[in-house]
């Protein structure tokens, strides 16, 4: 019994001593260190952006935001024509970068918000590419269910914004189904009566 015990001991310990080791692109902690070029796209409900799908959405500029990064001198805003459809925002250090937020803005031609996706960014090592789908399609409408991916080089992310003051929902997982949030002032969670 004693012996059981010292065994499962001795193999625990091991365990924390071998995931306490750093090695190459790795710090103490598990985090990756090194280099990404980061990356940001937009689509509309999974299309790639142009001059024909922004027009579509009243269209003319996206303002792209990031935040949240460890090192606060990384953060950046960049206002670029939608049909671009992406930006390059550098290339900065994994550990720099944390997991910082990104959000784009879709502007119309006098500078007003048409809507709004942000989405929490895990960088990798190499192209952090993450795409910020506007106006993804919503699930359950129809008896159909329809789901919003992001895809990515090296990383994935996606988002969701209600339109007309439905509300939105920010997700971070790879593959994210959106749902567009019903108008009205109700809140999701119990009251507890």
């Amino acid at each position: 019994m004693k012996m059981a015990w010292a065994r499962t001991l001795l193999a625990a310990l091991v365990a924390t001593a071998a995931c306490s080791k750093s090695g190459t692109g790795a710090t103490g902690d598990g985090g990756v260190t090194g280099p990404t070029d980061l990356v940001a796209k937009w689509t509309f409900t999974g299309k790639p952006a142009s001059a024909a799908e922004c027009s579509a959405r009243m269209g003319d500029k996206v303002y792209v935001n990031l935040s949240g990064t460890v090192d606060a001198t990384l953060h950046q805003t960049v206002t670029a024509d939608c049909a671009k459809g992406t930006v390059d925002l550098g290339s900065h250090q994994v550990e720099d970068l944390g997991l910082p937020y990104l959000e784009a803005t879709l502007l119309d031609a006098k500078g007003v918000q048409v809507t709004i996706v942000g989405v929490n960014v895990t960088p990798v090592l190499g192209t952090t590419t993450v795409t910020l789908d506007f106006f993804p399609a919503p699930m359950g409408t129809g008896g159909s269910t329809s789901s919003s991916v992001a895809s990515s080089v090296a990383a994935s992310s996606a988002a969701s914004s209600g339109g007309g003051g439905a509300g939105g929902a920010t997700t971070t997982s790879t593959t994210t189904s959106s749902t567009s949030g019903g108008a009205g002032g109700g809140d999701a969670g119990t009251d507890g009566g």
